[in-house]
């Protein structure tokens, strides 16, 4: 039962796009903007599909077969301190299609 719990603990997280800190840092930061009248959004939170194929360090020409089931060599993406934010990413999808965010 234990190792269950701790499996489906690690699915939500990866889903979610956090660490084990950063699940305690979201929902304090979700409880402070709450009583300011804000929205607190997860800036690493990619959607639950984006999430996995980051975390298995899928796109760019690299499968599930080749890159997951089979041994590689691959880096993660980014240099292990900084990360991209799913926020920026979204920011440069809409610039592109010719939109300004406000």
């Amino acid at each position: 039962i234990a190792l269950s719990l701790l499996v489906l603990w690690h699915v939500r997280m990866i889903s979610y796009g956090e660490t084990n800190i950063e699940v305690y840092i979201n929902r304090k930061e979700v409880d402070r903007l709450k009583k300011l009248g804000l929205v607190y959004t997860n800036p690493y939170h990619y959607g639950f599909l984006r999430n996995w194929q980051h975390f298995f360090g899928l796109g760019n020409g690299r499968t599930f077969a080749r890159n997951v089931l089979f041994p590689s060599t691959h880096l993660p993406p980014g240099n292990g301190l900084t990360y991209s934010r799913a926020q920026n990413r979204r920011e440069k999808e809409i610039e592109n299609k010719g939109l300004m965010l406000l």
